[in-house]
């Protein structure tokens, strides 16, 4: 699952996890709109995936 999403274009970095999450993935964007099509066209797509938690970074 890890491999199949590396190749979705705009994953930065896949991490394998401990915890109540398998996987975090950092992707980037150039907005909001950009983010969500590619969450949900893209790696929500991925086989063994069932569910998404998106965490936006913002810079203060």
């Amino acid at each position: 699952m890890a491999a199949a999403i590396r190749d979705v274009a705009g994953v930065v970095r896949v991490d394998a996890v401990t915890g109540p999450y398998d996987v975090v993935v950092l992707t980037e964007a150039h907005n909001v709109d950009e983010l969500g099509k590619m969450i949900v066209s893209k790696v929500q797509l991925v086989p063994g995936i069932t569910r998404t938690l998106t965490c936006s970074v913002v810079h203060l």
